[in-house]
């Protein structure tokens, strides 16, 4: 096992305890299996970029990748993919609406790091219209000749959001 808690039902303890009077004799026994080590895995750990902008304002994005099980690995796409989710009115839309950005500013390239120490990756956009955005920032592992992202052990946690909120006004 990995170590994680995926069962969809009761916890063992719960489960023993359900059984109510019938659980007096009944003796547990815990057996670890598996291998100790981690799991190879990638995720986007911060990323760092201020909260309430100016409408026209470039935003960057310091990403912080960390990893584990893929020290040198080359070709490591890191990009920015933005939805507005309010107006200007700062009201929900009935469904956020992507945003068209320029892939020169908000995409790169990374070589990972040595697992002790954290990628750096830094992306920007610029935002014409005020209102609110979820902004996510996602690590792509490379395919190819090596399939290093069939590797990956929880690909949830390769994208990590950050919220923004976009003014208009003078200053």
């Amino acid at each position: 096992t990995d170590g994680r808690d995926n069962a969809e039902g009761e916890r063992p303890l719960d489960a023993v305890a359900a059984l109510g009077k019938g659980a007096e004799d009944l003796r547990l026994a815990a057996v670890a299996l598996g291998d100790p080590r981690l799991a190879k895995n990638l995720r986007v750990d911060k990323v760092l970029a201020k909260d309430e902008v100016l409408v026209q304002d470039e935003v960057t994005f310091l990403a912080q990748l960390r990893q584990t099980g893929f020290d040198g690995v080359e070709g490591v796409t890191v990009e920015l993919e933005i939805t507005q989710t309010k107006g200007p009115d700062h009201r929900d839309f009935d469904r956020p609406r992507p945003v068209k950005i320029d892939p020169a500013r908000a995409r790169t390239v990374v070589r990972l790091a040595p697992s002790a120490q954290p990628t750096p990756a830094a992306l920007a956009a610029r935002f014409d219209e005020a209102g609110d955005y979820e902004v996510k920032v996602r690590a792509v592992l490379p395919r190819g000749p090596h399939d290093y992202a069939a590797e990956d052990a929880v690909v949830e946690d390769d994208v990590k959001v950050h919220h923004l909120r976009v003014l208009d006004r003078t200053i």
